[in-house]
């Protein structure tokens, strides 16, 4: 471990990093400015804020499997495209 490493855990350098990222993204999407005058009228639009922004993340994250195993959209299509196969067929 590098002597830096060792002062970035002890002052909680990572933890620090994360807040500041995570409030960066929602003065970038949201707004840089509070709308609301009073204290526990800003605390409510944080937490709205927050919960728009937890609701949207899953929508822009990809699908994730395994990599031995195919997409389950592959094996969709190819279970469609046999179908169709079979049901052209005349008797």
């Amino acid at each position: 471990m590098y002597p830096a490493q060792g002062v970035k855990q002890a002052c909680g350098y990572h933890r620090r990093s994360v807040a500041e990222t995570a409030i960066s993204r929602v003065k970038t999407i949201f707004s840089d400015r509070m709308c609301l005058r009073c204290i526990a009228g800003q605390g409510a639009q944080m937490l709205v804020c927050c919960a728009a922004l937890n609701r949207m993340t899953p929508s822009g994250e990809p699908d994730s499997y395994a990599a031995s195993t195919p997409p389950p959209e592959e094996s969709f299509q190819e279970d469609l495209y046999n179908k169709a196969n079979k049901s052209d067929k005349i008797p």
